[in-house]
């Protein structure tokens, strides 16, 4: 439903005239940020947007406008602007109106069911779902309600439990006779619903306070870990530190799990030999039978002989690899290693057809290269095998990234972008492209491709996964790439995707391990591990509890999982052994959903909520240490320290 063509021309020409008489009055934003070049009205979006905000919140201005009249306006006119001091700004349910005519939209507050009409367009044209959660101001209009130009729409999910609920209190609302239609009777329900909204804002204050002081200390079945009230640093270094005692203990209990005897298992029986043709015989423990080769397969091995084959098989080692294989060959293809010694694995060549082989020598290891490759290693440019292994690395890392970060990408897309963050790296398109198809499966590159006839996508395994499932195929099953058409499930985020920026990946997501360890470390996650570390369950691992929980919830906010799964952050807290306390429900309700709006996800494209909220308004967000959206009166000094009021700095 939407305004009569005059009635929607003489709203538009009224919002006008009072925005440029704000702006005299205020100057909200600058002349250059307020006028643009439309021939309509000469006003910018921008510019009308933030000059009613104000307008709203000083209802004065209104009646100061209608006393000097500035435009001349008739006493029709002067009396629909006076109305509008009688505006309603507030975050709505937004749904069609049961049992009413078609197109009927309500929006619901405070128990009442407010039937608004569209300007020129039709509500639902606006909004990208329904029922769906905005904020707007809501005006009366003669024997009509609209909305104020501008509507924001919160990019969630109610879920089918809101939705059912939303659509009792509707039907309530009609049964009971309190769905308002025209601005008198909006007018005229004003108190009431903002006494309804102070009383209940009271009584969850109250309620609030109560509750916190209750759930502040461990409650029965729970104890404060020893991680609670540490410092981020002191904390880290407390589990690294415990981590590593957990595993000595672990090797001495049960000495066959030693990182010694993993190589051990794929050492070659007998004595060490040292030519090709000694060491291509053998058959390699633990090799997959599917590595067995022809003629033509042992012609390549043996070509390793030749500096050239050997770079170019070089070229798939990784930096820490390359840096093995050239200490071995150093050592003339013979390095003896004592079991002892052995705290990680990348320290030391990995078992390697070609190239390294493992023999058990005394209570040790012995690393051995054919002595024919030994030879070809001193013409090898490992210089440049080294820029090449680590350039590959980083393009490696920069793809995986954005699959953690988006859940999906276009091949194409993470090359432009790749090229754009480093405009040293690689600059070739297609071996960029080979580079990731040899990567699959491999330890380096933990993506999967899907390839369709029109697109190539880097996804998440999750998400293959998961379309792996629902075709009814072995989730499981070797090899991440597949020849068919985008599932329902992948065209459905392509879907949730379109018309959003992808987030871009930032330094400090790819100075941390991945975009989930630096999920983890952000204020709303963060905010969570530290209620948990105070409320550990008797039974729990100090030290993990909280770290395991974080982990298990990521998976549910990244693929976008929000007001569905409450029901499931409990679940998994109770999977842990925490059971929640009634006192605790409303704490920990809006911690997970302050995770929930604070963190990407991936039908956000790699956005936060809240981060696509701030780009929808165009304002600077701030958030409290708890990662809470921070409310900043538009009066307010700017949280950014600026000395500014809010609504003349960031918040313009």
């Amino acid at each position: 439903m939407i305004l009569p063509v005059t009635q929607s021309m003489r709203f538009s020409k009224l919002l006008d005239l009072v925005t440029l008489y704000a702006h005299r009055m205020l100057h909200v934003v600058s002349d250059d940020e307020f006028f643009c070049d439309d021939p309509q009205h000469g006003i910018s979006e921008d510019g009308q947007r933030e000059t009613l905000l104000e307008v709203w919140e000083n209802p004065q201005l209104l009646e100061d406008f209608v006393h000097a009249n500035p435009f001349n306006l008739g006493k029709r006119d002067l009396a629909i602007v006076e109305s509008w001091k009688h505006c309603l700004s507030y975050t709505f349910l937004v749904s069609l109106l049961p049992g009413g005519r078609r197109g009927e939209m309500v929006f619901y507050c405070e128990s009442y069911a407010i039937v608004v009409y569209g300007i020129s367009v039709p509500i639902t044209s606006m909004l990208t779902s329904v029922p769906a959660v905005v904020y707007t101001t809501l005006l009366p209009c003669e024997d009509k309600i609209v909305y104020a130009m501008f509507m924001a729409q919160y990019p969630m999910d109610m879920g089918e439990n809101m939705c059912s609920t939303l659509q009792d209190e509707l039907e309530k609302a009609v049964r009971e006779g309190r769905v308002l239609r025209t601005g008198a009777q909006l007018i005229d329900a004003l108190p009431a619903i903002r006494q309804k909204a102070q009383e209940r804002d009271l009584k969850e204050f109250r309620h609030s306070m109560e509750m916190e002081e209750r759930a502040a200390g461990p409650l029965e079945g729970q104890h404060r870990g020893v991680l609670a009230g540490m410092s981020e640093e002191d904390r880290e270094r407390a589990v690294r530190e415990y981590a590593n005692a957990v595993m000595q203990e672990d090797l001495k209990s049960d000495p066959e799990r030693s990182l010694a005897d993993v190589l051990r298992r794929q050492c070659v029986p007998g004595e060490p030999v040292y030519t090709q043709e000694e060491l291509l015989s053998i058959d390699v423990p633990d090799e997959d039978p599917s590595d067995y080769y022809d003629e033509e397969d042992e012609e390549y091995w043996y070509g390793l002989s030749d500096p050239q084959c050997l770079e170019e098989e070089l070229r798939y080692a990784g930096e820490r690899q390359l840096e093995c294989l050239r200490e071995l060959a150093k050592r003339g293809g013979r390095w003896l290693i004592a079991a002892e010694e052995i705290t990680s694995l990348a320290d030391y060549p990995a078992p390697s057809k070609g190239l390294c082989y493992y023999f058990c020598e005394n209570d040790g290891l012995a690393a051995i290269m054919p002595n024919e490759v030994v030879a070809a290693a001193h013409d090898v440019d490992w210089d440049a095998l080294f820029a090449y292994a680590r350039e590959r690395g980083r393009l490696l890392r920069f793809f995986d990234e954005l699959e953690e970060l988006r859940g999906m990408v276009p091949l194409e897309q993470a090359i432009d972008e790749y090229q754009a963050m480093f405009p040293n790296g690689f600059r070739d398109q297609q071996q960029i492209a080979d580079i990731v198809f040899d990567s699959l499966d491999s330890i380096e590159f933990g993506g999967c491709v899907l390839q369709t006839p029109q697109q190539t996508y880097l996804i998440h395994f999750e998400l293959l996964w998961e379309h792996r499932r629902e075709a009814g195929r072995d989730a499981f099953a070797e090899g991440a790439f597949e020849r068919d058409d985008l599932g329902r499930l992948l065209k459905g985020l392509l879907a949730e995707q379109r018309g959003k920026d992808p987030r871009p990946i930032t330094q400090e997501m790819l100075d941390s391990e991945s975009v989930f360890s630096w999920a983890e470390e952000q204020p709303p996650a963060r905010a969570l591990r530290n209620f948990l570390d105070a409320h550990v369950p008797d039974e729990g691992d100090d030290y993990f509890f909280a770290e395991k929980v974080i982990e298990e919830l990521l998976t549910e906010v990244f693929w976008g999982q929000t007001q569905g799964s409450i029901q499931a952050f409990f679940d998994i807290l109770e999977h842990n052994g925490f059971i929640a306390d009634e006192s605790q429900l409303n704490m920990l309700v809006n911690l997970w959903t302050n995770m929930c709006n604070g963190l990407p996800n991936w039908p956000n494209n790699g956005w936060s909520p809240n981060e696509l909220m701030g780009r929808m308004s165009r304002r600077k967000m701030f958030f409290n240490e708890d990662g809470s959206v921070m409310k900043v009166g538009r009066n307010d000094p700017c949280p950014c320290g600026s000395g500014k009021k809010y609504k003349r700095c960031c918040g313009r």
